[in-house]
């Protein structure tokens, strides 16, 4: 289920990042027969947004990476809790507790 819901995001995503460059050259290139703009103009308008664009994508590969570690190290405590739970269970004890006595 998380794996088609990533699949879905990526493909909304990714349509709407194609939606607005094609908006960007069509309301430019109406700007660019009006006389209004620049052909260079154009250019660093979408090349800064493509740079934009890249930002927002590395902070979303962050997130996604830090979730997928965050829920790795969670599942590596419990293990760990759960082998001292029953260490204790059995009648061994952690350094801390021999020490205390």
């Amino acid at each position: 289920a998380a794996k088609s819901a990533e699949g879905s995001f990526m493909a909304v995503l990714s349509m709407a990042v194609n939606g607005s460059l094609v908006a960007v050259l069509l309301v430019g290139g109406g700007m660019l027969a009006d006389g209004t703009m620049t052909p260079g103009s154009l250019t660093s308008f979408a090349i800064q947004s493509a740079f934009v664009g890249l930002g927002f994508s590395g902070l979303y590969s962050f997130y996604g990476d830090m979730a997928k570690s965050l829920d790795a190290a969670g599942r590596v405590f419990r293990l760990v809790d759960g082998a001292a739970q029953e260490a204790r269970k059995e009648g061994f004890k952690a350094e801390d507790e021999v020490k205390e006595e």
